[in-house]
């Protein structure tokens, strides 16, 4: 909704003298003032309307009108507050930013597909429009999750979501949630098979706009992009719905998060705890790396970011299992422990 408006007001630019003032009928001391109007769009964004220059007597507040030339040579500077005279520019000058910023989410989201194309893991979600690689999504455009399954050589293999909506903020919503960690958010009866080629293509076409790394394996006949090997995470709880139920939730919140952890290369072959507060709906609210960890400093932000990335974690389904503070075991694990 737009907001806009009007308004108005008197500025005194300095001292006129002594003049004699006709109502008063004895000799005053004027002020130079000036009274403006301004329109705006939300309040901030104004410029002045029309400006009307006055000698007003200190005493009655009587006027006399003065032209813009008389005014201005008395006076060193416009005395209207500058965010009323100049307040829009900063519709360009936001339009700038956030352009600006755009601009560098897009090509930070380009470099991560590039590289996730180049060297993929089995569970990296790229977050695609649905309408231009499956059938049956009526709406364009159908914003959806691809999960890489599987690889043969340059040929990968796709499950693509069963649902998509026309905004991109749904999509990241089901991935920071852990919605479309699971298999069943696919349709694994009709996987896709995409060479990277067509990967770059459907990239530059931005069809395909931005990934989500996964936390598995990297896929058969690939490099990995983390010579540390899988990267596994999981979730304590001592919920009050059952041992089955808190282990769900305890899967749950592992899927969520492992599906957000971005490992660095050197992460050791160990593991490191995180202890995390909540709320009821699993709103985060605080995030603790226990002492313990022996991650570096690169590591150990690459785990609170992982948490924060799942924010809110599971909680529809899991009311009984909930605790407000569970600990969550980040591992990883080299590849020569690998059988």
């Amino acid at each position: 909704m737009i907001i806009w408006g009007s308004g108005g007001g008197v500025c005194i630019a300095g001292d006129a003298g002594m003049r004699d003032c006709p109502v008063c009928q004895s000799a005053q001391r004027f002020d130079l003032t000036v009274s403006y109007r301004y329109a705006h769009i939300w309040y901030a964004f104004s410029w002045v309307t029309s400006r009307r220059y006055q000698a007003v007597c200190s005493r009655c507040h009587n006027g006399v009108a003065l032209t813009k030339q008389e005014f201005q040579s008395r006076v060193s500077k416009d005395p209207i507050p500058v965010m009323r005279r100049r307040g829009w520019l900063l519709i360009p000058a936001l339009v700038g930013l956030v352009i600006v910023v755009g601009a560098v989410q897009e090509r930070r989201q380009g470099d991560d597909v590039a590289a996730s194309i180049a060297a993929p893991h089995a569970g990296d979600i790229y977050f695609a429009d649905l309408s231009k690689l499956v059938k049956g999504f009526d709406q364009s455009p159908a914003y959806g999750a691809l999960k890489l399954v599987s690889a043969d050589g340059n040929m990968l293999t796709f499950m693509a979501a069963k649902t998509a909506y026309n905004k991109k903020r749904s999509v990241e919503s089901d991935v920071r949630s852990g919605k479309a960690g699971t298999d069943d958010y696919y349709d694994r009866d009709e996987p896709m098979t995409l060479s990277t080629d067509q990967l770059r293509q459907l990239q530059s076409n931005r069809v395909i706009y931005d990934v989500n790394h996964g936390a598995d394996t990297p896929v058969a006949g690939t490099t990995s992009k983390a010579p540390g090997g899988p990267a596994t995470a999981s979730a304590s709880s001592t919920g009050h719905g059952g041992p089955s139920l808190a282990a769900d939730y305890s899967r749950a919140v592992m899927q969520a998060v492992q599906t957000n952890w971005i490992r660095p290369d050197n992460t050791p072959a160990s593991s490191c705890k995180v202890r995390v507060t909540q709320q009821p709906g699993g709103h985060i609210t605080g995030i603790d790396i226990e002492s313990d960890c022996p991650y570096d400093e690169a590591g150990k932000r690459s785990v609170v970011n992982a948490v924060r990335r799942a924010d809110p974690l599971p909680y529809q389904g899991y009311e009984k299992a909930f605790q407000s503070t569970i600990v969550i075991t980040f591992a990883s694990m080299s590849d020569a422990s690998q059988p």
